[in-house]
């Protein structure tokens, strides 16, 4: 049995689909700074500092946590994502495994 806000609620969800490039320059700048800031206000069209959709920047600093190579910090509506350096990600200080296929490289 399950009941009729259950089943609108299911309907409501769509799923989110980043690119590639999106990714790339989310991952570039917390390698570039080391921090990302994400407003909670998720209906932003876009990341101040990255230019990718905030919802998107979400999704993949979210995606990050879960597989502990990010810190978060939340703090007045605000999360506050800081690279883990000594996680099983980090090579060196000059490039990062994220997950992905690449490597990045940090930009001097």
């Amino acid at each position: 049995y399950q009941n009729k806000s259950y089943k609108s609620t299911l309907a409501s969800v769509s799923m989110v689909l980043v690119s590639k490039r999106d990714k790339k320059r989310v991952f570039e700048h917390l390698l570039n700074e080391g921090v990302i800031v994400v407003k909670k206000d998720l209906t932003l069209p876009q990341h101040k500092e990255t230019g990718v959709p905030n919802l998107h920047v979400w999704m993949i600093l979210k995606s990050l946590k879960s597989r502990d190579h990010v810190e978060l910090v939340y703090n007045w509506r605000h999360y506050y994502y800081c690279l883990l350096y000594t996680s099983d990600a980090a090579d060196d200080l000059l490039c990062v495994d994220l997950g992905g296929r690449r490597i990045i490289k940090k930009k001097k």
